[in-house]
């Protein structure tokens, strides 16, 4: 039975933060232990765990899968970089921000046969997180990076949407749609409803859920869809 999403701030990282440590206790500690992290290599988006050093420790089978077959991200020798020397040096400064305790940060990196932009957010592990994986052998744990995929879009229940915001069934398909990038005209024919009529919905679901913009919103919906996977069979 997968538990409902509740008790969302207006903040994006602490929702991916919990529902990383959701699938761990999902998953069972034992099976952590194991080495398996069935639950993360599940996921859509890709997660890698950084020590101190910098250096991964972690990286789930989409990351890695991200960094295959002429991706746009390296791991080689346990280091992360991209394809980019201009990129990975932006990635680089974003992970030491994050070592120093500094706020998520995010960036874009394009796919280098399409250009596609993947969305890399990267957030810094606290204390008491740190003791959930210390039974993994992870205690030098000191950042997380996010990086999701607009080809692998997050398959997410509208009920999801609708319970986690409190948004009608018309808002939260709005806001499913808005949150792949889509614009008012775009959500407008794919939704068959007038411009306007998005744009209202739109006002209620940033009302609803403190997203400022649609970049955020995208985020917040990301979040849900993270723990629909994690709750996966």
């Amino acid at each position: 039975m997968v538990p409902k999403p509740c008790g969302f701030s207006l903040s994006i990282y602490p929702h991916i933060r919990r529902a990383l440590l959701l699938g761990f206790r999902l998953n069972g500690y034992k099976a952590l232990q194991r080495a398996q992290f069935s639950v993360i290599d599940r996921l859509s988006v890709g997660i890698i765990l950084l020590d101190q050093a910098t250096r991964v420790a972690f990286a789930n089978c989409a990351a890695h899968s991200m960094a295959e077959h002429h991706g746009p991200l390296r791991l080689r020798n346990s280091i992360l970089t991209t394809v980019s020397a201009t990129h990975s040096q932006r990635l680089q400064q974003l992970i030491q921000a994050a070592l120093r305790g500094a706020p998520t940060g995010t960036m874009s990196i394009p796919h280098p046969d399409d250009g596609r932009l993947f969305t890399v957010l990267v957030s810094s592990i606290r204390s008491r997180d740190i003791d959930r994986f210390g039974g993994l052998g992870m205690r030098d744990l000191a950042a997380m990076a996010f990086i999701s995929d607009p080809a692998r879009p997050l398959k997410i229940p509208i009920e999801w949407i609708m319970d986690a915001y409190g948004l009608t069934q018309a808002e939260a398909r709005v806001a499913l749609c808005a949150s792949s990038g889509a614009s008012v005209r775009e959500v407008a024919t794919h939704l068959n409803i007038s411009p306007n009529t998005v744009k209202t919905h739109l006002r209620h679901v940033f009302a609803k859920t403190g997203a400022s913009r649609q970049a955020e919103l995208a985020r917040l919906i990301a979040s849900l869809g993270l723990l629909s996977d994690s709750g996966a069979d």
